[in-house]
């Protein structure tokens, strides 16, 4: 076949018709808000090149990789907290450099989707340490006994939202 076969498919539009129709429908509805990706706002540029159920796997995976990034990273913090006098130095440090990060840098995280990976951790951290405040670890913990447990991303959003579902599981 040809490279025009495999890209059209034969037919009007074929295979990048499909891909350019859903780059735009999805651009459309992040407009309108209506995308349910990361933030409400639209979701990451990969996203707007995903087909519904691509999508949703993709945020599934978000939600377990912010949640596992996440927890690891607080329990890191609990630990440095205790274990390194100059603990306190070297996490405030680390998060002076990210934020001032020069714009090709920024620029170079975006282009490269890493800015996914840095906003998981980020939004993984947060749940954790929200659940950890208001309920415990023990109760963080609950996310580790089923996938049923498991936060949406949507909760990882509002972590108050797993805990509402959580107990309800409870009662």
């Amino acid at each position: 076949r040809s490279l025009s076969e495999d890209l059209f498919g034969g037919q009007p539009g074929g295979a990048l018709g499909t891909f350019a129709s859903r780059i735009k429908d999805n651009s459309r509805q992040a407009r309108g808000g209506r995308n349910g990706a990361a933030g409400g706002g639209g979701g990451h540029m990969l996203e707007m090149m995903m087909s519904p159920d691509q999508r949703a796997a993709f945020q599934q995976l978000q939600a377990l990789m912010a949640l596992m990034e996440g927890y690891s990273n607080h329990v890191m913090q609990r630990v440095g907290a205790a274990q390194l006098k100059d603990h306190e130095v070297l996490r405030t440090t680390f998060e002076s450099r990210a934020r001032n990060r020069s714009v090709g840098e920024r620029l170079f995280i975006r282009l490269t989707g890493l800015d996914v990976k840095l906003e998981q951790y980020a939004l993984g951290e947060r749940f954790c340490q929200q659940v950890v405040d208001d309920q415990g670890i023990d109760f963080l913990n609950r996310v580790w006994k089923g996938p049923q447990q498991l936060p949406t991303l949507e909760e990882i959003h509002e972590p108050e939202r797993w805990v509402a579902r959580q107990q309800a599981v409870l009662v």
